[in-house]
C-alpha cells in the first residue's frame, strides 16, 4: 500500500509519527528557481527589504555561511559592531545567512524586523494584577499574577510574580517584553453564525523570571520552565512600549498555494541543546547573526551566537503552547512567533517545505575574512562551534494550523467552520530527514 503513496503523503505518515519526512535532501537532481519569489522591497514595516545578492532562490540547500550581500559588499561574513566595547569600532564576524529563502512550491521565508521592548512590570487592568495569557485561538495558556505580599508567611523572600500558582521572581528589570502584533483570533457573530476575524485587544508578550534579574534569591530554580511567550490584554503594557510593537505587525500569514496533504495532527517534536562529552561538539544548536559575549578574546572579549533549537519545544505545562514563527532565516535569537498553537492537540495542513536540513548547525565551512586579510576560526569561536561531531538537526515545513473542535466552545466550532475565517499560516520545526 505504502508504494502508491506518492512522497508527500509518506511525509504526512512519518509526521504524525513524530519522524521526519521521507523527502531526502538534496532529492531533485538541480535547483528549482522561482522567478517571482523573494521579492527585494516590502511594502510591510515588519519585512525587511534587501539587496537581491543577499536571497537564494533555489528550493536545494544553500552554502552556509551563505555568500551574498552584506554592508561590506558580497561576503560570507557579517561583520557586526559589539555593543558596549572597550575597542573602538570594534567588530564580530557572524556568519551570513540569507535575508530571503524559498520552499519547495515557492513559499518565501523572509527576515522580518524584531518590533518591541521590555519593561520590568505589566499596569493593573480593571484594577487587577492577575493577567491570563492566551493562545491564537482565544484559549488559556497560563495565569500570572503579581503580589507585593509573600503569600506564604514560611517564605518571606517569595512574592512578586506567581506563573499558576508558583513563584516566579521579582525586580527582574526585563520580565517582559512587548514583541509584536501577531496573529491573535477571536470569534464574532456574523450573518447566520460566527468568523474567526484578528483580535486587536492582544499583544505577543514574552515573560521571563530571570532576564535583569538582581542575582540568586530574586527567582526561583528552574525558572526556565516558567517563561512564557502568548498574547497578553495589551492595556497591561505601558503606553511607551506599544508604541514600539505597534511598528511591527506580523499578521497571520497566508498562501496562494493548494494543501499538499490532509491535516494532520501537529505533532510534538522536542530537540535536545547542549554540548557534547567534554564540550567537545555541539548538540542541537544553530547559528544566527547576533553575537553574544561569553569570555576573553586577545584585546576584546570572546563571543558566541550559538542558539539551542530546544527553544521551538512546545511548553506541555502550558496545555503543549507551541510556536507557529514568522520567519526562520536571517535570525539572531530563533526568529519570530506569529502564533501560539497546541502540539498534539491541533492540526496541521502541509503546504509547502524546506526540502533540506537548516546548514546552519556547524561553523566548518567558515573562511574569516575582513578585504584581503584572514583569520584563524580560533581566533573567535571556540573549537566546539566547528567539530565534525556537529550534527543537522532541523528542517521546515510550512502551513495551517487549525484548532481541535474538543477545545473551543461552540461559537468557536461555528467560526471553525465558515470558510470566510482568518486562518492561521506558519512555519513549523520538524525533526531533520539525516
Amino acid at each position: 500500500m505504502l508504494l502508491a503513496f506518492n512522497r508527500s503523503l509518506i511525509f504526512a505518515l512519518l509526521l504524525v509519527a513524530g519522524a521526519s519526512s521521507a523527502f531526502a535532501a538534496g532529492a531533485e537532481a538541480k535547483p528549482n528557481p522561482f522567478a517571482r519569489s523573494c521579492v527585494a522591497k516590502s511594502n510591510l514595516p515588519a519585512i525587511r527589504t534587501f539587496k537581491k545578492g543577499d536571497a537564494w532562490r533555489s528550493s536545494a540547500a544553500y552554502k552556509f555561511p551563505f555568500y551574498g550581500d552584506t554592508p561590506r559588499g558580497l561576503s560570507d561574513v557579517l561583520w557586526k559592531h559589539i555593543a558596549g566595547s572597550t575597542v573602538r569600532k570594534a567588530t564580530y564576524p557572524a556568519p551570513n545567512l540569507p535575508s530571503c529563502r524559498v520552499a519547495r512550491f515557492g513559499t518565501e521565508d523572509r527576515a522580518a524586523h524584531k518590533g518591541g521592548r521590555h519593561f520590568p512590570m505589566l499596569l493593573p487592568v480593571d484594577g487587577s494584577m492577575t493577567y491570563e495569557f492566551k493562545d491564537t485561538f482565544d484559549r488559556h495558556v497560563a495565569t500570572i499574577n503579581y503580589s507585593a505580599t509573600p503569600p506564604d508567611k514560611h517564605h518571606p523572600s517569595r512574592w512578586g510574580w506567581f506563573v499558576d500558582g508558583k513563584w516566579a521572581g521579582h525586580d527582574a528589570t526585563r520580565a517582559f517584553e512587548a514583541q509584536s502584533n501577531a496573529c491573535k483570533l477571536t470569534a464574532v457573530p456574523t450573518l447566520g453564525g460566527y468568523q474567526w476575524v484578528r483580535d486587536p485587544r492582544y499583544l505577543m508578550v514574552h515573560f521571563s523570571p530571570v532576564l535583569g534579574s538582581p542575582g540568586k534569591g530574586y527567582a526561583p530554580s528552574g525558572a526556565k520552565n516558567l517563561r512564557i511567550r502568548a498574547f497578553l490584554d495589551r492595556r497591561a503594557v505601558p503606553a511607551a512600549v506599544l508604541a514600539e510593537a505597534d511598528r511591527h505587525d506580523f499578521g497571520c500569514g497566508d498562501t496562494t498555494l493548494a494543501p499538499r496533504l490532509a491535516s494532520q495532527t501537529l505533532q510534538d517534536f522536542q530537540f535536545e541543546s547542549g554540548l557534547g562529552p567534554g564540550n567537545s561538539y555541539l548538540r542541537g544548536y544553530y547559528f544566527g547573526e547576533g553575537p553574544t559575549t561569553i569570555a576573553v578574546l586577545p584585546g576584546e572579549r570572546r563571543l558566541y551566537n550559538t542558539y539551542p533549537y530546544n527553544v521551538y519545544n512546545p511548553r506541555h505545562q502550558f496545555n503543549h503552547a507551541s510556536y507557529a514563527m514568522v520567519n526562520t532565516t536571517a535570525v539572531a535569537g530563533g526568529g519570530l512567533v506569529r502564533g501560539i498553537v497546541r502540539s498534539t492537540v491541533d492540526y496541521f495542513t502541509l503546504f509547502d517545505e524546506m526540502r533540506y536540513c537548516d546548514p546552519n548547525y556547524t561553523l566548518r565551512g567558515m573562511h574569516v575574512r575582513k578585504g584581503k586579510k584572514h583569520y584563524k576560526k580560533s581566533l573567535f569561536f571556540a573549537p566546539y562551534t566547528y567539530s565534525p561531531m556537529n550534527k543537522p538537526t532541523v528542517r521546515w515545513v510550512f502551513g495551517r494550523t487549525d484548532p481541535n473542535p474538543s477545545t473551543l466552545t461552540a461559537e468557536q466550532q461555528a467560526a471553525s467552520h465558515n470558510p470566510l475565517s482568518q486562518g492561521l499560516y506558519a512555519w513549523m520545526p520538524i525533526y531533520c530527514d539525516r
